[in-house]
């Protein structure tokens, strides 16, 4: 692998800057004493002025499958968000980065001379944090 993508997300023998990222945060907040925290991740990803959950329950191996569009809105009590994009609960790295993995398979890619899987999209994994203290 090279490029964008190859360098967030790296392989398993090669861990992109998320995979680290996530191993980090997460560590972090486990070590932190007196402190409980919870995590949930979403992928979104940005195609043709389209935004798709990449991690929906939705079945991608159906024949015809293809994403729902997912509207942006904003409120006063949550600013702005995308309608209906999953947030996952996650309780280790590993489930963290599984997540990250799957929603990188989902990506709409394409190929050209120097890659064929180029990834023909952009894609915003968040990790959203909540901690108190105890």
């Amino acid at each position: 692998g090279s490029g964008k993508t190859f360098s967030v997300t790296g392989s398993k023998q090669q861990p992109g800057i998320g995979p680290r990222m996530i191993n980090h945060l997460l560590s972090r907040l486990s070590d932190e004493e007196g402190t409980s925290w919870s995590a949930a991740v979403s992928c979104l990803e940005l195609h043709n002025d389209n935004i798709h959950d990449l991690l929906s329950k939705d079945d991608t191996n159906k024949p015809g499958w293809k994403p729902q569009a997912l509207p942006i809105r904003q409120s006063s009590k949550d600013g702005v968000f995308v309608q209906g994009l999953n947030k996952i609960p996650v309780f280790t790295s590993e489930q963290a980065i599984q997540l990250l993995r799957k929603a990188e398979q989902r990506r709409v890619t394409g190929e050209h001379e120097l890659n064929s899987r180029s990834s023909r999209s952009h894609c915003v994994f968040t990790v959203t944090i909540e901690t108190s203290s105890l």
